[in-house]
């Protein structure tokens, strides 16, 4: 998929159907009407956990249809992400600190400041999209 496949993603979009929107559909009604059913308050907890799992398997569905569109099986994981944009920090302060140096690549205090600014996975980057899942 290029620049030039413009239309290309309002046809994924509507080729993407539910596996079965039905099932989606009835399986919430009947969490539902179980809950209203029920004079205990700890089964709201249970319908709450079978509605949320719904959604994750909705989303999962979602993402699986568009997976090749946004980088196939060999996606690069967020941790991955998050360690290539540490690098690519890392590239532009060596450029900025190269910029503050004097004659002949000479060190000045400036590019020595520059090259001492942390830049690792702690530094929060706004907006931080990419934390760390421990």
């Amino acid at each position: 998929m290029s620049e030039d496949d413009v239309g290309e993603i309002s046809i994924r979009i509507e080729a993407y159907q539910y596996a079965s929107r039905q099932k989606t559909i009835d399986s919430i009604r009947s969490a539902f009407d179980w809950l209203e059913n029920s004079r205990r308050k700890d089964r709201f907890d249970v319908v709450r956990t079978a509605i949320e799992e719904q959604f994750l398997n909705l989303e999962g569905r979602v993402l699986g249809h568009f997976q090749e569109y946004v980088g196939g099986k060999n996606f690069i994981h967020k941790d991955q992400a998050w360690l290539l944009a540490c690098r690519q920090r890392e590239f532009v302060r060596e450029c900025c600190a190269r910029m503050a140096e004097g004659k002949d690549e000479e060190p000045t205090a400036l590019s020595e400041a520059i090259r001492e600014l942390p830049i690792g996975p702690d530094v929060k980057v706004i907006p931080d999209y990419s934390k760390r899942i421990v």
